[in-house]
């Protein structure tokens, strides 16, 4: 067996990533989602409650739930925008994934009234399969199949690994796998303007449960209006 001494000098994956981050971040749309989700964590850290709660009507569950699903959201929005800022942006679909699985969640609970999917999801008992929850929100269907296809390690998830990628006509051997951080594809502005609309959505939900007042930013507004055809 040969022992060959690894040469690790091209390999220095935090400076690309600090490139990726100094181009990526001050993109009017990767701010705008940075508001949106530190909306949301303000929100939830004024109202956040301990899930475990003895003697609940049906609003103490549903407050509970949407307030501690707010807190999931918010960290799993951040993980998101972090692969994103640092150059992984084909890696976020995993995360982006379980943000909408919480979105639908948020959906089911907000509508509930009486509190019984809020009482369902916290105990985690006989709580609505996420394919439930697609039949009833289906303009989610083809994103949510999208997302679990790249999230997953099937053989479809390598088109994101290849430079040039593989509609891109070039001969094999000047097609390489990417190892590097790289800017975010065009697609990430779907990416980030889904996340926004899930975490806005989520934080109004949280917000009229509880009563509470908020004000959505003009950055974040501008990004959920619809431009003027």
């Amino acid at each position: 067996m040969t022992v060959a001494e690894p040469d690790l000098s091209g390999w220095d994956f935090g400076h690309r990533e600090n490139d990726v981050r100094s181009a990526t971040t001050p993109h009017p749309l990767f701010f705008a989602a940075r508001l949106a989700v530190s909306l949301l964590a303000e929100l939830v850290y004024r109202v956040g409650r301990d899930p475990v709660i003895k003697d609940a009507t049906g609003e103490d569950l549903r407050r509970v739930a949407l307030s501690n699903l707010g807190a999931l959201t918010v960290r799993c929005s951040n993980i998101v925008l972090l692969l994103v800022e640092s150059g992984y942006a084909p890696d976020a679909f995993a995360p982006q994934r379980r943000l909408l699985e919480m979105l639908l969640r948020t959906r089911e609970i907000y509508r509930d009234e009486l509190g019984v999917a809020a009482g369902r999801w916290l105990a985690h008992k006989n709580f609505t399969p996420m394919k439930k929850l697609l039949a009833v929100n289906p303009e989610f269907k083809r994103a949510y199949e999208r997302l679990s296809r790249m999230a997953h390690d099937d053989r479809r998830a390598l088109t994101t690994l290849y430079s040039p990628p593989p509609w891109v006509e070039c001969h094999p051997n000047k097609r390489a796998l990417n190892l590097f951080p790289t800017l975010p594809p065009p697609a990430t502005v779907g990416l980030l303007r889904a996340l926004i609309e899930h975490v806005v959505e989520i934080t109004v939900c949280i917000a009229e449960v509880y009563g509470e007042e908020i004000v959505i930013p003009a950055q974040v507004g501008e990004v959920l209006t619809p431009a003027a055809g």
